[in-house]
């Protein structure tokens, strides 16, 4: 599931996200590393990452 959400959101394009793992877990990577990112940009990324995990489990 992480690694299916994962390449739907790199697909999406809104935002960045890479997998990892995290305590032998899979786990997901995203980047908000610029003090340009606004708080409408942060809603559009949760937006379209929630869209993706929909997308994937459905």
């Amino acid at each position: 599931m992480t690694a299916a959400v994962i390449e739907a959101a790199q697909r999406e394009g809104t935002m960045w996200a890479g997998g990892t793992v995290w305590k032998g877990r899979p786990a997901m990577r995203i980047s908000v590393s610029d003090q340009a990112t606004t708080e409408d940009d942060v809603r559009a990324s949760v937006a379209a990452l929630l869209e993706c995990w929909e997308a994937v489990r459905a």
